[in-house]
């Protein structure tokens, strides 16, 4: 690969803006640059007018799958640019990078000039990969006004994505950054014990309709000018979080679609999915390789809600999906699910469907949050004393899974997790769920200032009315016990 400079780039893009930045010709010339650059096809989208973005942009991708650089001009508005491929675009892209140019108003001869800056590039990529490097290492490709708005780089858009991890590492805060706060659509679910296919899919069950009180001969009763109501029990087909998202993702093929699932693995995912999992395999495009044959309850529910959409939406539907007979994910449609790798009591998931996701490790990290523990006057770093147990945790099990995130525990007031609030969710899962165990490698943690063992009852005592009261010495003794300084007295 031919090495990059500022120069190669900027005359690569002024080629292109010259004149008609639509012309096959230049077209080509940047696809052949991309592709002997990168190895990667590419399109370059340049947008003059707010209007033409929505027209020009889904027309342009919805049958391609490419890198793409938007070269926006000076009148454009780039927030509204940026904001449209969050929100409308990057569902149908393996890698996006907005690269702003504006061309400056005064001319050199018959040559325009340009000024670049980076606006957004997310999706990890070699072109990403490339273009954040490149960037970086030259300041008039950065602009720091808009550096705020590369959250996205931090997250894989895979239309299968589990996020897992430690308890309190902020796997669920990190769908909702993006699907949430970005105001994509999204139904949440959560998988326990009980899930099965039914509360998953859709099931028929007992619901009560009003329906008018007839008398032996079949009239309807009428009291007061008024119809007597009676509640009757029917038995109808209920869709659940599947079918629910499925419909909404192939009603709007031009929008992505978020189904959440929480817990994925504190369900049987083999029984919950069922004949679904066949769909879960899926080509380049993102749509399933292989279709299921509903049955006739899903058939007939599915063949209702299509039946009811425009002809505009039902023109981007195949037949066999509008009439419900068979079901495919489309690629618009995205299953993002999180799941603690500490919690017991689990069904396993079997290899043949974690090869079907793509897996997201979230790492235990530094919230930044500047929050205390607040015990007997003093105040503690909580990041520090998460470091300090998390070292402990790891030469007692050798293991990641019983450590604490960030988000183990939250204070009550946004900044102090006070003495009650710790002792009831921290002390309490390293004492039963961590170190019981392992006593014989907690080390002196647990002693008490006698030398006996600080047990988890010795961190409550009663009050004249016989409830629970915590002792907070008892907190400062096993913060001492593991290193953990006071930072000051508080008042």
């Amino acid at each position: 690969m031919d090495e990059l400079t500022v120069e190669s780039f900027k005359n690569t893009l002024d080629a292109l803006l010259d004149s008609n930045p639509h012309a096959r010709n230049k077209g080509d010339v940047f696809k052949d640059w991309c592709m002997k650059q990168f190895g990667i096809e590419a399109r370059i989208s340049h947008i003059r007018e707010q209007r033409q973005t929505t027209n020009r942009v889904s027309e342009q991708f919805r049958y391609f799958n490419p890198i793409v650089v938007f070269v926006c001009d000076y009148q454009v508005k780039r927030d509204g640019v940026i904001k449209y491929v969050l929100e409308r675009t990057y569902k149908q892209l393996s890698t996006v990078a907005i690269i702003g140019v504006s061309e400056n108003e005064e001319r050199e001869g018959s040559n325009y000039n340009y000024t670049f800056e980076r606006l957004l590039i997310f999706k990890q990529s070699a072109f990403s990969e490339w273009a954040k490097t490149f960037f970086d290492a030259n300041e008039m490709m950065n602009n720091q006004n808009v550096s705020a708005i590369v959250v996205n780089s931090e997250t894989s858009y895979s239309r299968q994505q589990i996020f897992y991890g430690a308890p309190g590492t902020g796997k669920s805060h990190t769908i909702k950054r993006v699907v949430e706060d970005g105001n994509l659509p999204h139904i949440r679910t959560t998988f326990h014990p009980d899930s099965d296919y039914s509360t998953f899919v859709g099931a028929y069950k007992p619901t009560t309709i009003d329906v008018p009180m007839r008398d032996v001969s079949g009239h309807i009763i009428v009291e007061g000018g008024e119809k007597v109501i009676e509640k009757k029990i029917i038995y109808t087909f209920v869709p659940q979080a599947f079918l629910k998202a499925y419909v909404a993702a192939w009603s709007n093929l031009n929008e992505p679609f978020f189904l959440i699932i929480e817990e994925i693995n504190r369900g049987n995912c083999a029984q919950i999915f069922g004949d679904l999992f066949q769909l879960l395999d899926r080509n380049s495009e993102g749509i399933s390789d292989y279709p299921v044959t509903s049955d006739d309850d899903i058939r007939r529910y599915l063949n209702s809600k299509f039946s009811a959409l425009d002809d505009t939406q039902q023109a981007n539907i195949p037949d066999e999906i509008l009439s419900g007979e068979k079901m495919l994910l489309p690629q618009n449609f995205h299953i993002w699910a999180t799941m603690n790798t500490s919690d017991q009591s689990l069904f396993p998931i079997d290899s043949a469907f974690k090869r079907r996701w793509d897996w997201k490790y979230t790492p235990i990290a530094n919230g930044n949050k500047n929050w205390k523990i607040a015990a007997d006057g003093k105040e503690y770093d909580w990041w520090q004393f998460l470091e300090k147990i998390n070292a402990q945790i790891g030469d007692a099990t050798h293991s990641e899974d019983k450590k604490l995130g960030y988000y183990f525990c939250k204070p009550i007031n946004n900044q102090t997790i006070d003495a009650e609030t710790f002792v009831s969710k921290v002390v309490f899962y390293l004492w039963n769920d961590v170190f019981k165990d392992f006593a014989e490698d907690a080390g002196s943690i647990f002693n008490d200032e006698d030398g006996t063992v600080l047990s988890f009852n010795k961190f409550y005592t009663t009050d004249t009315d016989g409830n629970a009261v915590v002792v907070e010495q008892k907190v400062t003794q096993f913060l001492q016990n593991l290193g953990v300084d006071p930072l000051q007295d508080v008042e």
